[in-house]
Parts: C-alpha cells; sequence; structure tokens
C-alpha cells in the first residue's frame, strides 16, 4: 500500500486510513473547489479571488499535485476561514483559539448545507 503523505512527515497514513476501501484517495480540481465555495456562498463573500488563488496554490505547491488531495483541501477550506475571521470577525472572533473558529466554520457550513440542500 503506497502511503500518502499527510505534510507532517511522521505517522504518514495510508488510503485505507481515509476510508476509501485501499483505493487511492479522489482529488479535487482548483475549479472544482472554487465552485464549491461559490455553491456555499463562501466565494466571494468570505474569500476574494486572489486569495483563494493564494490559499490553493500554498497548498498545491507543498503536495507538488496538480489537483488538491483530502488534506489540502481541509487546509485551505480552514485557512480561509481563519483568515476571514482574523481580519473580518468580531473581537471575540479575532481572538478566539484555533479550536473555536473551526466550530464557527463547522457551524456555518452546517447552516448552508441545510440551507442549500443536497
Amino acid at each position: 500500500m503506497e502511503d500518502i503523505d499527510d505534510g507532517f512527515g511522521e505517522g504518514d497514513f495510508t488510503a485505507e486510513d481515509l476510508g476509501t476501501g485501499g483505493a487511492e484517495p479522489e482529488l479535487m480540481s482548483p475549479m472544482a473547489f472554487q465552485a464549491l465555495l461559490s455553491d456555499l456562498q463562501l466565494y466571494p463573500d468570505i474569500v476574494q479571488i486572489h486569495s483563494l488563488r493564494q490559499h490553493l496554490q500554498l497548498s498545491l505547491s507543498r503536495d507538488g499535485l496538480p489537483k488538491l488531495a483530502y488534506a489540502a483541501f481541509v487546509e485551505c477550506l480552514l485557512r480561509i476561514a481563519f483568515v476571514h475571521l482574523a481580519v473580518y470577525g468580531s473581537n471575540v472572533q479575532q481572538e478566539a483559539p484555533s479550536k473555536w473558529m473551526c466550530l464557527w466554520l463547522f457551524a456555518l457550513l452546517s447552516v448552508r448545507c441545510q440551507t442549500l440542500g443536497p
């Protein structure tokens, strides 16, 4: 089984660890990621095109892949949320620990997914 680099060096995981049944994980194109953010009304309301391209470029260049793997997908999504809260959030959101920022993102995604449907 081929190891997948999770970006943290030690403790790499395999495709089986991702719940893909041993198959290679699917990759998401940058355009599909932008479309997802648009569908969730995060683009252009929360992240602008220039910032989105910067986040994607950082993750893609780190992995050396033309498309986003799962870890890069999560990294981009969290980075977008953290930057938004740090710049545009309330005083409480700006000073919140990363765990709270993650919870804010999960709550936002939960509401948007329920509102927009499948």
